[in-house]
């Protein structure tokens, strides 16, 4: 297939609920997102928003030996991170300037 044969897919992303978490170290919140690709709906529960090193960071969900649950694409994953982030502030758990160091980890 040729590059002009390809279509771009529209992703969705809406951060369906954020949770202010107090007391657990980095953890600042949990977030649910819903992702939406192709008319597809996808929900991703206890999506982390974390303090880190350089600022905020937004975590997919692992398990109990610390493997990803959930492995997106980085279209994908920097749109999640973009939601996450806009939530956070939008609900006075971020501060704006805490945007411009954001990162997203698989």
């Amino acid at each position: 297939m040729s590059e002009s044969d390809e279509e771009s897919i529209a992703i969705r992303c809406e951060c369906i609920a954020i949770t202010p978490v107090s007391g657990c170290g980095r953890l600042l919140a949990l977030a649910d997102v819903v992702i939406e690709i192709a008319g597809i709906e996808i929900i991703i529960n206890s999506v982390r928003v974390e303090a880190d090193s350089n600022g905020t960071a937004v975590r997919l969900p692992v398990d109990r030996q610390k493997r990803p649950l959930v492995v997106l694409p980085d279209e994908v994953r920097n749109a999640l991170g973009d939601t996450v982030l806009a939530a956070g502030i939008e609900a006075g758990i971020l501060k704006e300037r805490s945007v411009q160091a954001a990162s997203v980890a698989g």
